[in-house]
């Protein structure tokens, strides 16, 4: 089982992600659901607008809930708290042979 995950940026980096996370905050999306590469994720931005101003963007790779590539199986809980105002994921892990889903403690890339 993973206790920890720690993946470089070149491996998830999308091409021209500054223009797409400049159009998100340009319609004030603040969170990203991705999982193409199957790798839980956790990762926050500060993006600046085409008017100056500016907004926190987080990011969140989702594990497979199939199990593909041979990967665990794997869900995500995602959460917004209204006093902080982020949003926070708790990524959950179960190495398909009917043993359970356990929470996973993941490094995050600093913003």
């Amino acid at each position: 089982m993973l206790d920890k995950i720690k993946i470089t940026d070149e491996l998830l980096r999308m091409d021209d992600a500054d223009s797409f996370l400049g159009w998100c905050a340009n319609r004030r999306v603040g969170l990203i659901l991705h999982g193409h590469k199957h790798v839980p994720r956790y990762r926050q931005e500060w993006v600046t607008r085409s008017d100056g101003t500016g907004q926190s963007i987080t990011a969140v790779g989702c594990g497979t809930t199939l199990g593909a590539q041979g990967k665990p199986l794997s869900y995500n809980l995602i959460a917004w708290e209204p006093v902080s105002r982020r949003w926070n994921v708790s990524y959950f892990m179960d190495p398909g042979d009917g043993s359970g889903f356990v929470e996973q403690y993941l490094s995050h890339s600093a913003a």
